[in-house]
């Protein structure tokens, strides 16, 4: 076995895609090396990086190989030992390497890693068509009615307004909608110059031009919006029963179909939020939060620290104070994961700040080891209990 061989089956055993016959070949390849009595695979999470694992076995088999080659022509040198009897020897020699009682790993002796989130969406355009925009290569992606779609270099998708036929420009106009799944999030830039961010689980319709007196979108999920300023074309966004009112500003919208209640947080400018219920509406300063239980028409306004509340733009999560059952919602989109409880008090806060890129055991290990709660991973479902005197 060469040493790329071996990065390749140790990288497989790690991300847990090994197949049976490759973890026997690296079980079959450890018992080569000299490493003591420690299972390969407390070995393998002990040390630190692909090379130096994967440099040290490779080496140590390599003075082993060196020091069984002196061996033999010792004992071939040997004038009263025959050269059958020479081969029978050498031969032990490796059947007693083969078969030392050294720990085997197997198939499956450990969690899936979940990993998070990944920069993908699908894109449906005006005539139903999709395009799963991870796939797309960097540059034009499709041209309709005068606008260009394109994909850049860090994955932005943006739109590029070109000049229409005369006998086009009366034409009806297109929407489009770009939409996250769990375990996605995605960047925008529309037509007039105004750039969202998507996180996972998340949808937006817009039309591909803006035409007339007002710019208007529709929210599902969560959004980050730097609005392009435009005083004579305000900037609508219609979510939950609610519209915001921007005329270039920066703000969050968290509106989740499965959340009691949507939370609009301005960042900069200014925003007037109304109800499309009762028509009620307030007016928002940076800082400030309205909240909104869902079909109520009533807002509820706080300041709030609006860095915690865009951390997830920003990569990362911070919970501040949260309840178990918030936490693990915004775990579930992001790592695209199914939460199960067992008689677990819900109301019980954790904080703390995790970057996005964790792989979703981490974070676990770290609540669990702060908190009184435990969690058990079955495939893609988490399963949360209390420890023993935990309520």
């Amino acid at each position: 076995m060469d040493h790329q061989r071996l990065i390749y089956l140790i990288d497989q055993y790690l991300k847990d895609n090994a197949k049976q016959q490759e973890i026997n070949e690296l079980n079959d390849w450890y018992a080569t090396v000299d490493f003591g009595d420690k299972a390969l695979d407390d070995w393998i999470r002990e040390e630190y990086g692909m090379e130096a694992i994967t440099s040290r076995m490779f080496g140590s088999f390599q003075k082993r190989i060196k020091d069984e080659k002196r061996l033999r022509f010792r004992i071939v040198a040997l004038r009263w030992v025959s050269a059958a009897a020479a081969v029978l020897i050498f031969a032990s020699i490796i059947l007693i390497f083969r078969n030392s009682t050294k720990p085997q790993i197997v198939a499956k002796n450990q969690p899936s890693v979940i990993k998070p989130g990944t920069n993908t969406a699908i894109l449906t355009l005006g005539n139903g068509n999709k395009i799963v925009l991870k796939q797309q290569q960097v540059g034009k992606i499709i041209a309709q009615s005068g606008v260009v779609i394109s994909k850049q270099q860090n994955g932005l998708i943006t739109y590029a307004l070109t000049l229409l036929p005369a006998s086009q420009k009366d034409s009806k106009i297109d929407f489009n909608s770009i939409e996250t799944p769990r375990g996605g999030e995605y960047q925008i830039l529309l037509p007039d110059g105004t750039k969202v961010w998507l996180n996972a689980a998340s949808k937006l319709t817009y039309p591909i031009r803006f035409a007339g007196k007002e710019r208007t979108v529709k929210l599902t999920g969560e959004a980050y919006f730097e609005v392009a300023h435009n005083a004579h074309q305000p900037f609508h966004v219609l979510f939950s029963g609610q519209d915001v009112r921007v005329f270039g500003t920066h703000f969050n919208i968290n509106a989740y179909r499965d959340e009691a209640e949507s939370k609009t947080t301005l960042l900069q400018g200014s925003i007037a939020l109304s109800s499309t219920v009762n028509h009620q509406s307030v007016l928002l300063t940076p800082g400030q939060q309205a909240a909104s239980l869902t079909g109520s028409g009533k807002f509820t306004l706080q300041s709030v620290n609006t860095q915690q509340v865009v951390s997830w733009k920003n990569g990362y999560f911070q919970f501040d104070n949260f309840n178990i059952a918030t936490i693990m919602k915004a775990l579930s989109r992001w790592y695209d994961i199914d939460v199960k409880y067992d008689q677990v008090n819900l109301a019980e806060t954790y904080g703390g700040t995790f970057s996005r890129d964790s792989n979703l055991q981490d974070i676990l290990n770290n609540m669990s080891a702060l908190g009184k709660v435990s969690f058990k991973m079955t495939g893609r479902t988490i399963h949360v209990t209390n420890k023993k005197g935990g309520l």
